[in-house]
């Protein structure tokens, strides 16, 4: 028998651990953990396809708003980066076990540039929606230049005074033919004063002073951008309306971006862990770790990048096409 046949015979293959009996059954104890280790990526990201599947089912209109502010061009980039890197990958396990190790850490290098490539023009895409102050939760709703947006904050008493519960409502305009009663409705937490009723038609009107100023404002530029015969292409983010204050946004806006962020911050996270795998079996493949007959790290990093590879295959159609 050959010394890889035993236990205490590992000389000829140092790699091997004293607990395995040969490289073939280490190979496949490691390739059957990381299956495993994958499937619970899988069930953790099910569990955001199902709410996202449970959130459009029952909120198609924030979809259909959000979406607005994705640049699916980007994103097709992203997907392009990504396939290829997978191809680049596949193609280093194939040179690992070939022995080819030279062309391997070729191959890794370009992966890992893949991955940089990805988060770079992932980068751009949040650094341009915290531009037109899209945010994720309640920060979308935030107070921006002054302007009071339509979620106010308030605090209401309700059955004993000791209890103080916080609440959000949207601050109804007055109608015309009920001004008056309005006017005398008792001052308290149910309803507003006279003075009260007086200040807030007072900022309406204010309100609506400074909209027919700024549309008149936009008719001025629009006019002078065509007399200079400014007629070139234009980006169509750039025209994106700002979410805090569009007056079509959804109430509950919040909720696609904060799905959007977390299902993309989450899938980004675990780009950087790829990339500093891959990092790890590049510095092991220059100090010559890997050879024909001992490539095991290298294919179980290629399952892992190919899994990340194939969640964004299906990130990018549900969040940028559909």
């Amino acid at each position: 028998m050959s010394a890889i046949d035993h236990h205490d015979d590992h000389a000829d293959e140092p790699w091997l651990q004293h607990h395995w009996n040969n490289s073939g059954q280490q190979f496949e104890a490691g390739k059957l953990g990381m299956w495993l280790f994958l499937a619970t990526e899988f069930l953790l990201f099910a569990g955001l396809f199902c709410a996202y599947a449970v959130y459009r089912s029952n909120h198609p209109e924030l979809f259909e708003y959000g979406a607005k502010f994705l640049d699916w061009k980007l994103g097709a980039t992203n997907t392009a980066v990504l396939i290829a890197s997978s191809f680049t990958m596949a193609w280093a396990v194939t040179a690992a076990q070939r022995g080819q190790v030279k062309l391997m850490n070729g191959l890794l290098f370009i992966t890992f540039f893949g991955g940089v490539g990805f988060l770079g023009i992932k980068y751009m895409e949040y650094t341009s929606k915290f531009k037109d102050n899209i945010y994720w939760g309640t920060a979308l709703y935030e107070e921006v230049e002054g302007v009071t947006h339509d979620l106010t904050m308030t605090n209401d008493v309700i059955a004993d005074d000791s209890v103080m519960v916080e609440t959000r409502f949207d601050l109804p305009a007055p109608q015309p033919e009920n001004l008056s009663a309005v006017a005398e409705a008792p001052a308290g937490p149910g309803g507003l004063s006279a003075s009260g009723l007086a200040l807030l038609d007072a900022e309406q009107t204010e309100a609506h002073d400074d909209d027919h100023h700024h549309d008149h404002g936009d008719d001025h530029d629009d006019h002078e951008a065509h007399a200079h015969g400014d007629h070139g292409g234009h980006d169509d983010h750039a025209h994106h309306p700002n979410p805090r204050v569009d007056p079509e946004r959804p109430a509950n806006a919040h909720l696609y971006f904060g799905i959007y962020y977390t299902m993309t911050g989450l899938h980004g996270a675990h780009v950087i862990i790829g990339m500093i795998v891959i990092a790890w079996l590049f510095l092991r493949g220059m100090r010559g770790d890997f050879s024909a007959k001992y490539f095991t790290p290298v294919d179980l990093g290629g399952l892992y990048w190919h899994v990340v590879d194939l969640i964004w295959i299906f990130l990018f159609p549900l969040l940028y096409l559909v």
